[in-house]
């Protein structure tokens, strides 16, 4: 579960990462198009200030991390390198924007600002694609973790069965045969008490037939019935 949760939180980075690197081509082209516009007198200088210093802002989270934990820290030794190479280009055309104070120094640096905007966007497209290719390695690296602790899950949860599982089986169906026997052996027992009680009860029916005959006997001849004590030389 937590090569899960950590495959989405770098997804969720990686993207975040490269959608904010796109965006810092759509505003080297934002802020050439306001040098245009006051250049020809439709733009705002303060408009231009706010774009340039938001681009540079944003650069330097690239770089270096914005402090939330969004950003994806920049590892990977190339992309290091494309970033170094990024920041000469990077400080020319910010360096350049500022200079551009109204319409006049708009016109004069117009053609400059253009050459090293396109230089920026280029370098910038090579790094987003080295951003992508980042993504897709740790991607891999991280799918690999999870093939991994599959494969280990799946060893622990045999062993498991092999260890626990198979060995309680048995137990339990040595317990159910024993209980099973029991059982039958109680339900024998319990078949041969109620014969017995049958036989009994046929035995003190035939005992009380007899008592009630000789009684009826006893009586049809008007005798009586002596009990004589030996020991004594008694009789009642």
């Amino acid at each position: 579960m937590r090569l899960i949760y950590e495959s989405i939180d770098k997804n969720s980075h990686y993207a975040y990462t490269i959608n904010v690197a796109g965006r810092q081509r759509l505003l080297s082209q934002k802020a050439l198009t306001e040098t245009i516009l006051i250049a020809h007198g439709k733009g705002e200088p303060r408009n231009l200030a706010e774009i340039n210093h938001k681009w540079d802002e944003i650069h330097e989270h690239l770089q270096h991390g914005d402090g939330t934990g969004k950003l994806v820290p920049i590892t990977d030794a190339m992309l290091q390198q494309e970033f170094a190479s990024l920041q000469q280009p990077q400080q020319q055309l910010y360096t350049l924007l500022g200079r551009v104070k109204d319409s006049s120094t708009a016109s004069m640096l117009a053609d400059t600002i253009a050459l090293a905007q396109g230089r920026y966007v280029a370098l910038m497209d090579e790094t987003v694609r080295l951003l992508q290719r980042q993504a897709e390695q740790d991607m891999l690296k991280i799918k690999e973790k999870q093939t991994w602790a599959a494969i280990i899950s799946g060893i622990v949860l045999v062993m498991e069965i092999l260890l626990l599982v198979i060995p309680y089986h048995r137990r339990l169906m040595v317990a159910y045969k024993d209980l099973k026997g029991n059982k039958l052996l109680i339900e024998r027992q319990a078949n041969e008490i109620q014969r017995q009680m049958s036989r009994v009860a046929e035995q003190n029916a035939t005992l009380d037939r007899l008592n009630r005959s000789n009684q009826l006997t006893l009586e049809g001849i008007n005798a009586g019935v002596w009990d004589f004590n030996f020991l004594p030389g008694e009789s009642t």
